[in-house]
């Protein structure tokens, strides 16, 4: 009985300490949204008086601090017992146009095409729309980030009545012995040694994300010869385009 209730009262601290964790992540990434923004703005006051390679620069790198924050936020939020999940029809051309424009800054200057290609029958998913453009941004920004030179496709594809989403990249590739260590948090492949890697949260949030719609990402890569972040999703049945379920 003792036992039981030193247990309880571990658990009952663990859980208040993820709590207060959650708490001062969420509040240090709000406290870091509003300057980024400031600059954001100014930056785009002074682009037509500044060397355009020196804004683009700027740009890039306010970008990355704004998806870094991002990723924190939602991190934050995880664990929150109030998060809901919608399913609902999600035009899946519109979300990868949407995330095509935003992972443009982090190209910058680098011999990098972001592309599209969306198979006929796979114009559609049931899904969460905000949580599933949160996931394919974190997977196109990471890959973006990875590849030096060459291609990033956002590919949908149908099959058995299920939509494959895929981020394909042309970059380094990951090594087989870091592929299990990929989505934990913080962990960044290569010992972060690229300097545009983040902190490390883009692919756990992407993971847990994909966990509450019912799904997981899957990973194929070599490397040196690039890598395919993939998930499957239900298409919605006959020619349902309604709104959400209860």
């Amino acid at each position: 009985m003792g036992a039981a209730l030193g247990a309880a009262k571990l658990f009952a601290a663990a859980r208040d300490a993820t709590r207060e964790k959650a708490r001062v992540l969420a509040h240090v990434a709000h406290d870091l949204a509003a300057p980024l923004h400031v600059i954001i703005g100014t930056t785009d006051l002074l682009a037509p008086h500044v060397e355009q390679t020196l804004v683009e620069r700027l740009r890039r790198q306010t970008h990355l601090l704004m998806q870094m924050t991002s990723d924190l936020i939602e991190f934050s939020r995880l664990d929150a017992p109030e998060v809901w999940v919608r399913n609902e029809p999600v035009h899946i051309p519109e979300l990868y146009q949407w995330v095509q424009e935003l992972a443009a800054p982090f190209v910058g200057t680098k011999d990098v095409r972001v592309e599209v290609a969306v198979e006929p029958g796979a114009e559609w998913v049931r899904s969460d729309p905000e949580k599933l453009r949160q996931i394919v941004t974190n997977l196109a920004t990471n890959a973006v980030k990875y590849t030096p030179r060459g291609r990033v496709e956002l590919r949908a594809a149908r099959e058995n009545g299920r939509v494959m989403l895929a981020v394909r990249d042309t970059g380094i590739g990951i090594p087989a012995h870091e592929q299990a260590r990929i989505f934990e948090p913080f962990y960044r492949a290569g010992n972060g040694t690229n300097r545009e890697s983040g902190v490390g949260l883009g692919l756990a949030v992407a993971r847990d994300l994909a966990r509450m719609l019912g799904t997981r990402i899957v990973v194929d890569s070599t490397e040196r010869a690039g890598s395919t972040f993939s998930l499957e999703l239900p298409a919605p049945e006959g020619e349902d385009r309604g709104g959400p379920d209860a």
